[in-house]
């Protein structure tokens, strides 16, 4: 449920044969061109454009899902986004760019003659400003109206975040600008839309028209609350995060001194960036940042498991395994799926005693657990190394056809608890 925009163009001819210029080489032009009208440094650093054949994909901004560009066999393209997950700003920017690829690669432009062409918020044709925000707010209050709807303990909502990781805690609903609570959604669905322009300033990251200090505040916090793990960064691109994050904080206060920013937050990206090596110790709590507690994270099969969001996060065995580490704690986590067996072969439990039981059944403790449609099994024993100090719990939770099977290791036994509650923690819908 999003509001945007889709265009269509057909593809230029050119030269006395009147040739259809080939798909690849536009949307390669459509990128050039998007680059080049991209004038903001830090925006640049933001920007992105990836193609695949026929298929391209653009980002300008850091909470904004890509835009797509498609070309048919028939040498029709289109352009569609999703414009809700950043707001007014960033719908108006967006038809603005269009129109300048568009004067530069020989596209016109349409929203009408084929299926699924148009805006729905009718800005391109109206350039209403104000009206644009207006539907911005109707879309928020529709959202508000179907979250406040559902049972308030059975849900923590995220809105407009990427789907491939889930937020949890206490909190109503997770935004790219921080968490909110029941009663700000209560109070988004029982206002008159027109008078719920303040609301819209708080959730939508870019509200205003102008690249203002506001616009560069919500980028910055875009980044702080979702992206930025908290950890000490040992990869160039974590370190480019962290930098513009801090950046773009830096840029809302040239262009307002008063503006309110996150100082300690702010202080903790630099020192984070001074260090070199990791360390142990966990980020503060109660601070900005999703990832400072627990993040519901997916790995092979459909498995989730739960892991806090600053753990360092590698794939081994050809992206099959997924390793989460930190300090002195380390999670592998795959999963394996068999094809429908008549008999008993696919059910969990045997999974659970081919893969699990006979290979690691024995050692200091055995653990058994069930939830719903998923049955869990593990084995907690000493570390095989030379120096005999730590412990490894090996588990798995298994379902019909597939298993998700779990290696915990751990040096403090007083961490055997966080150890079990992570190994229970592994799901399947």
């Amino acid at each position: 449920m999003g509001l945007g925009f889709c265009l269509g163009a057909e593809l230029p001819v050119k030269g006395l044969l009147r040739k259809r210029m080939p798909a690849e080489k536009l949307l390669s032009e459509v990128g050039k061109c998007a680059f080049r009208n991209t004038s903001d440094p830090i925006m640049r650093r933001i920007f992105s454009y990836n193609q695949k054949g026929r298929k391209s994909f653009l980002v300008v901004h850091p909470t904004a899902e890509p835009v797509q560009f498609i070309v048919d066999a028939n040498g029709f393209l289109t352009v569609s986004a999703n414009t809700s997950t950043v707001g007014p700003g960033y719908h108006k920017y967006l038809i603005e760019l269009l129109e300048k690829i568009g004067s530069e690669c020989s596209l016109i432009w349409r929203t009408t003659g084929k299926e699924k062409l148009g805006d729905e918020t009718g800005y391109i044709n109206e350039r209403n400003y104000a009206s644009l925000q207006y539907e911005m707010l109707k879309w928020l209050q529709a959202v508000a109206r179907i979250l406040i709807s559902k049972p308030e303990e059975e849900y923590v909502f995220s809105i407009n975040l990427p789907l491939d990781e889930a937020i949890t805690g206490q909190h109503f609903a997770s935004t790219w600008l921080g968490p909110l609570d029941r009663k700000w959604f209560e109070e988004v669905a029982e206002t008159e839309i027109q008078n719920l322009h303040e609301k819209g300033r708080e959730f939508f990251p870019w509200w205003d028209q102008e690249m203002d200090a506001l616009f560069w505040k919500n980028c910055g916090l875009s980044y702080a609350w979702f992206y930025l793990p908290w950890n000490v960064p040992i990869r160039l691109k974590e370190r480019e995060l962290y930098q513009l994050a801090l950046d773009c904080f830096k840029k809302a206060k040239e262009l307002d001194p008063t503006v309110h920013l996150p100082e300690q937050e702010m202080e903790e990206i630099q020192i984070l960036l001074s260090k070199k090596t990791p360390d142990s110790i966990p980020p503060k709590h109660g601070l900005i940042g999703y990832r400072r507690a627990l993040m519901n994270k997916f790995v092979s099969g459909g498995w989730r498991i739960e892991i806090p969001g600053y753990y360092y996060e590698d794939v081994e065995n050809n992206g099959t395994t997924t390793l989460f580490w930190f300090g002195e704690r380390t999670v592998r986590v795959s999963s394996i799926t068999v094809k429908p067996q008549i008999g008993k072969r696919g059910t969990p439990q045997h999974l659970l005693s081919e893969i699990l039981e006979k290979r690691f059944k024995g050692g200091l403790e055995e653990f058994e657990y069930s939830k719903g449609h998923l049955l869990y099994r593990a084995y907690l024993s000493p570390t095989e190394e030379k120096d005999g100090k730590g412990f490894v719990l090996r588990g798995a939770a298994a379902m019909t056809n597939s298993i998700c099977i779990v290696t915990i290791l751990f040096t403090d036994s007083a961490d055997k608890e966080w150890a079990v509650r992570t190994w229970k923690s592994i799901y399947h819908p």
